[in-house]
């Protein structure tokens, strides 16, 4: 029994301590401060930035029954937000917020299991294109190993932008290369099944050719000419 109050008691002393925190929230999002408390209003006394600058001034919150809330948006900086509010009573309270995602560990590992994945498929799907001996199956490797592409530095970019914004120069970089891979998608394809196909014709050109008698040199020669 003893042991049970002794319990009781320590949750007693910890749960003021536990954080109250608003939670966390993406770069240049709103973020709605809310309470609850029974009282005729409340006021924000003040809110600094990651770099304990001031944001916010002595502002009041808008009261609807007895939730207080106030939006605040100026989150361009990564970091803890922390204010504090107090109500008419005199009682003074503490929050923070956070801009920004932490990175833990289940989303860690399963961020590098996906990216294990696409590797894998890009490798195969390049290798599928120098086993491939036809055009068309080249082509379809290609824009396998496209997509994966596209995909995996996708991943990169969103990754770093939530949870690797302390290097901004990683977001930028997946973020271009990113773009880049998704303008010359349609054109890269085109060009590429241009040229395979084109090679795949010459190819039998150049076969028919060696059939009909002639030497290899000629039958390139020939094949080439006929294009």
């Amino acid at each position: 029994m003893k042991k049970i109050i002794y319990i009781v008691l320590l949750c007693m002393v910890l749960l003021p301590l536990v954080s109250a925190s608003l939670g966390e929230f993406k770069q240049n999002e709103c973020v709605n401060i809310k309470t609850i408390l029974n009282t005729s209003a409340v006021t924000i006394s003040s809110l600094s930035y990651p770099n304990y600058t001031t944001a916010l001034d002595i502002t009041n919150m808008e009261k609807r029954g007895l939730t207080f809330n106030y939006t605040f948006c100026n989150t361009s900086t990564y970091g803890n937000y922390v204010y504090d509010y107090n109500d008419t009573e005199g009682n003074v309270y503490e929050n923070d917020f956070k801009i920004g995602y932490t990175l833990s560990l289940s989303i860690a590992v399963f961020s590098i299991f996906i990216l294990i994945i696409l590797i894998t498929f890009l490798y195969f799907s390049v290798k599928g294109i120098f086993k491939a001996e036809e055009g068309g199956w080249q082509i379809f490797y290609i824009c396998i190993s496209y997509i994966v592409l596209f995909s995996t530095f996708f991943l990169l970019w969103v990754f770093s932008d939530n949870y690797l914004y302390d290097i901004p120069i990683l977001e930028s970089i997946f973020w271009i290369i990113w773009l880049i891979l998704s303008i010359l998608f349609f054109p890269f394809l085109i060009l590429i099944s241009g040229y395979i196909l084109k090679k795949q014709g010459e190819a039998l050109a150049e076969g028919g050719y060696l059939k009909q008698g002639h030497t290899r040199e000629e039958a390139k020669e020939m094949a080439k000419k006929k294009r």
